[in-house]
């Protein structure tokens, strides 16, 4: 089969519709053309679920034996959003099975022979789980943009993204200032569609107005109901305008500042962990990388460690209020 014919075949509409379920709209559904990653960036009620489930069941049931991957920032949001949840694939096409204490992982299979893993990645250690995920057809990335080790997941799940002529991925997401995300939409491959909670038939009118109500002319309104990607926090003590993002210069002096969190569950705050660098020649610095992440002890300071490494750091500098 020649790379037209198959990209063709992955595009074409497939016999196998979900039955019961909402019409997509226009931003609901991915552009045409030859695109590798589709990012549906959306405020919350805009459909992002609804979309991701039908286009991943499409395509798991136009292409036997297709081995697919489901990465959401927790295991949890994985299953209640992308698996169980009312727009998740199981009410999508209930003849999928999900078995949640299969070997390798929890697992969805289709009639067909296809099937897909289904993992969270809040630590590097689930991170480094998917490693061995094995080699995929597609990825679907659920809240990509709040997923606080997405370059790290990304950089370790797409190693594995190598199955059939034309493996694809696809996020649903609010967006976020991420540094990566904001280079995943830049990229050559990538192709994006916006949609709004008022874009989405499928929330009443009075819905849609109660939340106008509620968040109508605030900055959480833009980013979760109009799913704006907002720059700048109001009152931040820096602004985006200031940095540079060009290629750094090689007279860089690099350090790696971490500022601890007190706990380390899902609903802690980052310990946060960043690589930057200052070019006496310039007199400019730069922001190199964010690694802030939701971890114990061991974890982050094992990632502060590798980055002080790898960036050849001559200094790691650690606030210590927490003791």
């Amino acid at each position: 089969m020649t790379f037209a014919a198959a990209l063709a075949d992955r595009l074409d509409p497939p016999e196998w519709e979900p039955t019961g379920r909402p019409t997509l709209g226009p931003h609901q559904c991915p552009p045409p053309g030859d695109w590798d990653l589709w990012i549906l960036n959306g405020g919350r009620g805009a459909g992002k679920t609804e979309a991701g489930s039908q286009f991943f069941c499409r395509t798991m049931r136009r292409h036997a034996g297709w081995r697919g991957l489901i990465i959401a920032p927790t295991y949890g949001d994985a299953v209640e959003a992308c698996v169980e949840g009312p727009s998740g694939i199981l009410a999508t096409d209930p003849a999928v099975r999900f078995v949640p204490s299969a070997p390798g992982g929890s697992k969805l299979t289709w009639p067909n022979g296809s099937e897909a893993l289904v993992l969270g990645t809040p630590t590097p250690r689930e991170v480094d789980r998917l490693r061995a995920a094995g080699n995929r057809h597609i990825f679907w990335w659920e809240e990509m943009a709040a997923n606080p080790q997405l370059k790290a997941a990304y950089d370790i799940a797409f190693a594995g993204l190598r199955e059939g002529v034309k493996p694809l991925q696809i996020a649903t997401t609010t967006p976020r200032p991420l540094a990566f995300f904001r280079a995943l939409l830049a990229s050559a491959g990538t192709v994006t569609t916006h949609g709004t909670i008022f874009d989405n038939p499928g929330v009443s009118a009075e819905v849609k107005q109660r939340m106008l109500d509620h968040y109508g002319g605030t900055r959480i309104g833009r980013q979760e109901l109009y799913g704006e990607l907002l720059d700048d926090v109001p009152g931040a003590l820096w602004k985006r305008e200031w940095f540079r993002y060009d290629d750094p210069p090689a007279d860089l002096r690099v350090v790696v500042g971490v500022d601890p969190a007190v706990t380390a569950n899902e609903d802690s705050d980052l310990t946060g962990i960043v690589v930057a660098g200052f070019s006496p020649y310039q007199q400019h610095g730069y922001v190199l990388a964010d690694l802030s992440l939701r971890a114990p002890p061991d974890e982050w300071a094992a990632v502060a460690i590798r980055a002080f490494h790898e960036y050849e750091a001559s200094a790691v500098i650690a606030e210590k209020n927490q003791g």
